[in-house]
């Protein structure tokens, strides 16, 4: 399945293989006896499987317009090797390198928006960004695929894909 499979896709576009991979994993998730956040989790490490992700991330983020950066208020992680690895990702997208990273993701955010990391930014600016550079590559985290979906008062649902260098 290609990256560029957004969770609104046309099922008629897909080969019937992956239709009936993405029936099948809606199929156990509903049959199970789990709270949301358990059939959140089965949902995105299914997802991740079936794009070939490495890492993913759900969060809810609140836009905090005194500095810039976003500020978490809920997630759920997956696929990482070790807590450092997690942290070091973190530690990125809190730091002031990720502002103009957050700006490219915040711009368009009024509406569900899907996108990959090179709608949002070339090769060349992207290894030459700081948040790049010091976090995300130490991280082991290379392309990613986003998709932010606003909930209204400056708060977004946003899912994640991330696969390694």
């Amino acid at each position: 399945m290609c990256w560029s499979l957004t969770l609104g896709f046309n099922l008629d576009s897909l080969p019937i293989e992956d239709v009936r991979r993405i029936v099948h994993l809606l199929g156990d998730i509903a049959i199970q006896s789990t709270d949301l956040n358990g059939k959140r989790r089965l949902l995105l490490e299914g997802l991740a499987s079936l794009i070939g992700a490495d890492f993913w991330l759900w969060v809810r983020l609140r836009d905090n317009e005194k500095d810039g950066l976003p500020i978490a208020f809920s997630h759920l992680i997956g696929g990482w090797r070790s807590e450092a690895q997690a942290m070091k990702f973190g530690e990125g997208t809190i730091s002031p390198a990720a502002i103009p990273f957050n700006e490219r993701l915040r711009a368009g955010s009024d509406v569900h928006r899907t996108r990959r990391r090179i709608d949002l930014f070339s090769d060349k600016e992207w290894f030459a960004l700081d948040i790049c550079k010091n976090f995300f590559e130490p991280a082991d985290v290379g392309e990613f695929l986003h998709s932010a979906y606003p909930l209204g008062n400056r708060t977004r649902s946003v899912v994640s894909f991330l696969r390694a260098l």
